[in-house]
């Protein structure tokens, strides 16, 4: 999608002798992955205002993605699959946050639920990015972190009655179990396969 602007763009660094010729397939690759995240943001954002829940779009990010960098979980093949899941994945957290109700004490308990799961199964590798025995104690250690501080972010929402924010971390954490679960789902089944 983004391959052949990301070529066109390197090229003409390259004809300015802005990037030598060893360095190309790095600039590439980076404006590659640059485009496609600056494509989600944007679509993110968009799909926030649609359903008039920006500010709720953007705390789920902000609290998604640091999670998501160390615990792991389900990943797609490609770029592509990956933008696509993403956009249903955001559709459906919006959805349920606009029509979906809960009380402070369902917020607590499906966070006792949803925050034990990601405890036990931090960190879940995938085939693209295996993991070492130092990484995963790492990423274990890291994921368990920002779980926790993301949890008392979520308990003082709750105290002082920002319900917003609090169904915000709620989904981060119903979200990032399930894309647990699927990434263990999908290393077993390749495993089975002798593919992993």
């Amino acid at each position: 999608m983004f391959g052949n602007l990301s070529k066109c763009i390197t090229e003409r660094l390259l004809m300015n002798g802005t990037i030598s010729r060893e360095d190309k397939e790095i600039y590439v690759y980076g404006m590659q992955q640059g485009m496609i995240a600056l494509l989600n943001l944007g679509t993110t954002i968009l799909l926030g205002m649609v359903f008039g829940k920006l500010l709720e779009c953007i705390v789920f990010m902000v609290a998604y993605m640091p999670l998501r960098s160390f615990a792991g979980g389900y990943h797609a093949k490609t770029a592509i699959r990956c933008y696509i899941f993403s956009i249903v994945m955001m559709s459906a957290v919006l959805w349920v946050m606009r029509y979906v109700m809960y009380s402070g004490l369902v917020c607590g308990c499906l966070t006792a639920i949803f925050g034990s799961m990601i405890w036990f199964l931090v960190p879940v590798e995938d085939r693209n990015k295996p993991l070492d025995d130092v990484e995963k104690v790492v990423y274990r250690k890291r994921a368990r972190g920002i779980l926790l501080f993301e949890i008392v972010i979520m308990v003082i929402s709750l105290l002082l009655n920002d319900k917003r924010i609090a169904i915000c971390m709620m989904m981060v954490f119903g979200i990032m179990a399930i894309m647990l679960l699927l990434g263990q789902w999908k290393n077993r089944y390749l495993r089975k396969l002798q593919n992993f």
